[in-house]
């Protein structure tokens, strides 16, 4: 009927078993009156608070990216989620069993972050070729004479905000010579390492999910932990893409302001960076979802479900879980190895 309140769940958080027959067994009224605020389930001796299971206003996690309402929560929230989840045991410390599931928010908050980055990225980078009085003679479309960036390899400057957005991987292609003349071409260098940097997280949390839901049905039966917590689990994935890209786009928009003071003020870079060097941060920044989906896993085994022997678990699923995205990264090397032309491709169009 409208208007009828919800009916409340008194299925226990971890394993969904009913647990109405423990409530009504409570002696509500007379001298043996007992109204407990914990309780253990029978079925997986998961220690719970009542409240969390009987009370609504419980299941939902203020700050939560997950359980934002309005605009405005999604923004802030966001963002706090996102700090929640750049130290895992932090976020698997706050987020429980019993809290509401929206897996699939997970996957637009990392979309989110990644948008977020390129903006960062063009902003910075269009603030200096607009504005900076010109060091080699390059113009821009409002007339003002503009330069070449540290950050760019094209003196043109849509390719150079191109550049600056998806860079240093991704680049517009130029000929030989000064000035370099862009052409209808963008430049991947390293494809294979590039693709596999990304899909490695992914198949490890892939296979992590596989492993607790399949492959390990004694762990599975023990546990006695619902398959929703597990993927939504694996939905938290890409935001280590997301959280990697954020971190790195925060790099260059520093070397691209520290460049822009340099030109405007005459005093040098400050940073003093040479190109081996960025280039080594840039990779290292790339790198970091490897050992992020690790510890993020581990303390969902061990903090957020705690399992049973959770470190000997641990160690069995990554072993398990790295072998197999270390299968994948092989198999796409040597599918698509061939297709490149000394390091690279380059699509035309």
């Amino acid at each position: 009927m409208p208007g009828a309140a919800a009916p409340q769940s008194r299925t226990c958080p971890r394993c969904g078993y009913d647990l109405g027959g423990t409530v009504a067994s409570w002696v509500r009224e007379g001298d043996g009156a007992s109204c407990p605020t914990e309780g253990v389930c029978s079925e997986c001796g998961y220690a719970l608070l009542w409240r969390d299971i009987l009370n609504p206003i419980y299941q939902r996690l203020p700050g939560f990216y997950e359980h934002a309402r309005t605009r405005r929560e999604r923004v802030v929230w966001g963002w706090r989620t996102t700090l929640w989840l750049i130290f895992p045991w932090v976020f698997w410390g706050k987020v429980k069993l019993h809290h509401s599931m929206r897996p699939l928010r997970a996957i637009r908050l990392a979309g989110w972050m990644i948008v977020i980055s390129l903006l960062m990225r063009a902003t910075v980078a269009g603030v200096g070729l607009l504005l900076i009085p010109g060091v080699r003679g390059a113009r821009n479309p409002l007339g003002a004479s503009g330069f070449r960036p540290n950050w760019a390899r094209s003196s043109e400057h849509g390719c150079a905000l191109f550049d600056a957005c998806f860079g240093p991987r991704i680049e517009w292609e130029y000929s030989a010579g000064w000035p370099p003349v862009p052409l209808a071409a963008i430049r991947i260098t390293g494809p294979t390492e590039f693709l596999n940097l990304i899909l490695s997280p992914i198949a490890f949390t892939i296979a992590m999910a596989a492993f607790i839901i399949w492959v390990l049905p004694e762990t599975s039966r023990l546990t006695k932990l619902r398959h929703a917590h597990v993927w939504r689990a694996a939905a938290y994935a890409p935001v280590a893409l997301g959280v990697s890209v954020l971190v790195n786009s925060l790099f260059v928009c520093i070397l691209m302001s520290d460049d822009i003071f340099s030109r405007m003020t005459s005093r040098g870079s400050l940073l003093a960076l040479n190109f081996r060097l960025r280039h080594t941060i840039h990779e290292l920044l790339t790198l970091l979802p490897l050992p992020w989906i690790i510890a993020y896993w581990w303390s969902a085994i061990l903090r957020g479900w705690r399992f049973k022997h959770g470190l000997a678990t641990c160690l069995l699923l990554s072993v398990g879980a790295a072998a197999a995205a270390g299968i994948l990264s092989a198999l796409l090397y040597l599918s698509i190895c061939w297709t490149e032309d000394m390091g690279r491709w380059i699509v035309s169009f």
